[in-house]
């Protein structure tokens, strides 16, 4: 899943995760 689609979707918490997933 796109990144951006990925922060855009999920809350705040997941949010960060995402960013730190990249």
């Amino acid at each position: 899943m796109d990144k951006k689609l990925c922060c855009h979707y999920i809350i705040r918490q997941d949010k960060q995760q995402c960013f730190s997933n990249q």
